[in-house]
């Protein structure tokens, strides 16, 4: 049985990019929360693929508006890359985070 979300991490001397795929829902947060907290350095700028997403929910929304705002107290950026489908655009949408990335 495939995992219900895959997140792969490349680092470099200037940048972190983590690729996240699968359902980022609430069943899966923890885990993903744990592996976002590991491989983040404030120091770097960070780069989140944001494109193999099948589900999101409100709880991986509020870990994407924390790292936000962790962001810019930094004097780095965050960088978000996505091309959502039609799923995830309405329910950014509906919750008002249409904006958001």
């Amino acid at each position: 049985m495939d995992a219900p979300f895959k997140i792969d991490v490349n680092k470099s001397d200037t940048e972190t990019n983590i690729a996240v795929s699968g359902d980022l829902i609430i069943n899966h947060i923890e885990k993903i929360k744990e592996v976002f907290d590991s491989s983040i350095d404030f120091s770097k700028n960070l780069i989140i693929d944001l494109n193999g997403i099948n589900s999101i929910d409100i709880t991986f929304i509020q870990l994407i508006i924390s790292l936000k705002k962790s962001f810019q107290s930094s004097d780095n950026q965050i960088v978000f890359k996505n091309n959502f489908n039609d799923e995830v655009k309405i329910l950014l949408q509906n919750a008002g985070f249409n904006n958001l990335l």
